[in-house]
């Protein structure tokens, strides 16, 4: 959980966790600003200084960066990041709160499945290139993505509590969500590889087609949907809809089909301020609060609808605005979003991703 406060205009501080080689955990920040350079010090809840290591250096058109990174246990509950520029009042500090979701995952079956089904799979690989054709590889590659799936959903089991089931319902349950999936239009993106297919059949090719690179964020995703109440699931269906988990962006950011739309989750910058960059959890957690906000004003308006068929409208709303669905009935909600299937398509790539591994 992350909680920003800026007390002027300085260049972001941006704080990660990663894991060493040696399965230490090290909290990182780092920022920028021009001359006269920025200083940078870690602190912990009490603030005071923690024994950090930082560096600097200076790129030629005299912008400045600095780093620095502690081990979580000198950081202890919360850190914080703070950035000064010397001489003046401007400074920019980041906090981070040290939960269990960074703590070392421990020995279980789970694991112990995960290194086994690892090994058989790498096995399985080798042998395929020598004694499988190319063509039946390619058709056995969804089988091993499924597979692959079916194994995050036994190790992420054991870590989710059942009581968290609820919470993730709280603004209606998208595997109880009606859906007709896919348009005919949204279906010829698979045409090629799955001829003939279309609807619910067509959203599921979609998802499966972005599960690797939807993966990647999968920690991300999930983190996210549990501190906001929503399903990851649901979450990882936007973003695959919105932007093929970042294949259809360029490198600014921004989307490749609509230059206006920023990030995973394709916020559009005339409407909402860009946070983050296009990849963090910044820019999910803004998509994923608009989208609460859009299912809160579905709920308001539309009191007699239940709590799925809001959540459907919501996902209208995001794509299309809420001033183009409240007037709609249930089964018109589609009519005002792009290829004419935007929330069936999520809804049906959803419950997909429900599925495997979210």
């Amino acid at each position: 959980m992350f909680e920003k406060r800026l007390y002027s205009q300085l260049s972001e501080v941006n704080v990660s966790v990663r894991r060493t080689s040696d399965d230490q955990l090290l909290v990182g920040c780092e920022s920028s600003g021009w001359s006269p350079a920025p200083v940078l010090a870690l602190l912990d809840a009490r603030r005071s200084a923690l024994a950090a290591r930082t560096e600097s250096s200076v790129r030629p058109d005299l912008l400045y960066a600095v780093r620095g990174s502690v081990s979580v246990a000198a950081a202890g509950a919360m850190l914080i990041c703070r950035v000064e520029l010397p001489g003046t009042s401007l400074a920019s500090e980041n906090k981070i709160y040290i939960t269990d979701e960074f703590a070392p995952p421990q020995d279980g079956p789970g694991r112990y499945l995960a290194l086994l089904v690892s090994f058989a799979l790498v096995c399985v690989a080798a042998s395929l290139l020598f004694i499988v054709p190319l063509r039946t590889i390619v058709k056995l590659r969804s089988s091993v993505q499924r597979l692959a799936a079916l194994v995050i959903r036994l190790i992420t089991r054991q870590s989710t509590a059942p009581d968290d089931e609820p919470r993730l319902g709280e603004y209606g349950d998208i595997l109880r969500v009606e859906t007709t999936g896919a348009s005919e239009h949204t279906a010829r993106a698979i045409e090629q590889l799955y001829r003939g297919v279309s609807g619910v059949e067509a959203s599921n090719r979609l998802a499966e087609r972005d599960l690797t690179e939807v993966l990647m964020f999968r920690d991300m995703i999930v983190s996210v949907g549990n501190t906001l109440s929503i399903r990851p699931a649901l979450i990882a269906a936007i973003i695959s809809r919105q932007s093929r988990a970042g294949i259809d962006l360029n490198r600014d950011g921004y989307g490749a089909t609509d230059p206006d739309c920023f990030g995973l989750m394709q916020i559009n910058k005339h409407y909402h301020a860009v946070k983050g960059n296009a990849y963090s959890r910044e820019h999910v957690d803004q998509g994923v609060t608009f989208f609460i906000q859009l299912c809160k004003t579905m709920k308001r308006t539309k009191p007699r609808w239940n709590r799925e068929q809001q959540l459907k409208a919501a996902l209208a709303c995001y794509v299309a605005g809420e001033e183009r669905v409240i007037p709609l009935a249930y089964d018109e909600l589609d009519s005002v979003t792009p290829y004419g299937d935007f929330a069936n398509d999520v809804v049906a790539r959803a419950q997909w991703f429900a599925l495997h591994g979210f």
